[in-house]
């Protein structure tokens, strides 16, 4: 039978499953073999180091493994081989992203970000070429027809998307009815998770390069004041200056 496992790997190949996360007050109906038992536990906490200072204090980890990280291993066969799942796992402020609705929104949403579509088309090539519509998904990132005036989706253009997302995240059960498929619910989600966490991260590394630039340019003109022949004039435009830099700082910090 399959079933899946937390897992914090210490390398490549060691890994530590994670067992016993119904033994934690407040989560004993986890059943920790169950994926989506396991992200609906760790979408409770902010950080990895929240969830891992919940897992030391319990004892279910030791200090050794706090360097680790965070995986989802799933398991199946006979032989019960771990397959690591891809993209980490996620935490309380990812939640939204396992919500079909809000997933389906940012999807469509990131169809004209050709960074972002250039990742979900090589993930999913062969599944979108099975059904034919990777052609229609990629040219509508490129162009511009597929857009009205202010830069929003025209409704006939998320027909490919909506109806990839709608037939690749729900399934029949054995009774026929229609239910959502979690594990690619999953899949999906930490993708767009795991874009938007390189995203603001690119972000704040551009912010810190920009701070720097403008305090050398900062110290620039405060060194200019120290000057004691600069004229009137001078010594009133670099102390604008001056305030111009310090004012943006401030709001980047």
């Amino acid at each position: 039978m399959a079933y899946y496992r937390l897992s914090l790997y210490h390398d490549d190949d060691v890994y530590e499953d994670i067992k016993g996360l119904n033994n934690i007050p407040g989560f004993e109906e986890i059943n920790d073999k169950s994926l989506k038992d396991i992200v609906k536990f760790t979408n409770k906490f902010n950080s990895e180091r929240d969830l891992k200072e919940t897992l030391l204090y319990t004892g279910i980890i030791s200090k050794d493994s706090l360097a680790s990280d965070f995986a989802i291993n799933f398991y199946r066969g006979k032989n019960h081989q771990a397959q690591m799942l891809p993209y980490g796992i996620s935490y309380k402020k990812d939640k939204k992203f396992f919500d079909f609705d809000y997933l389906l929104s940012f999807y469509l949403a990131k169809q004209k970000n050709s960074q972002f579509m250039s990742i979900f088309l090589s993930k999913f090539y062969q599944k979108l070429k099975d059904i034919s519509i990777f052609s229609d998904l990629y040219y509508i990132k490129d162009c511009d027809d597929y857009y009205d005036t202010y830069g929003i989706l025209l409704p006939e253009a998320a027909d490919a998307m909506t109806g990839f997302l709608n037939n690749y995240c729900y399934r029949r059960d054995k009774d026929g009815i229609r239910v959502i498929d979690f594990s690619r619910i999953r899949e999906l989600a930490m993708l767009a998770i795991n874009f938007e966490n390189n995203r603001k991260k690119e972000e704040r590394e551009t912010i810190v390069t920009m701070i720097e630039d403008l305090k050398t340019e900062l110290f620039h003109y405060k060194s200019l004041l120290q000057n004691s022949a600069l004229t009137y004039e001078q010594t009133q435009v670099y102390e604008n200056e001056v305030l111009k830099l310090e004012r943006k700082i401030s709001e980047f910090e």
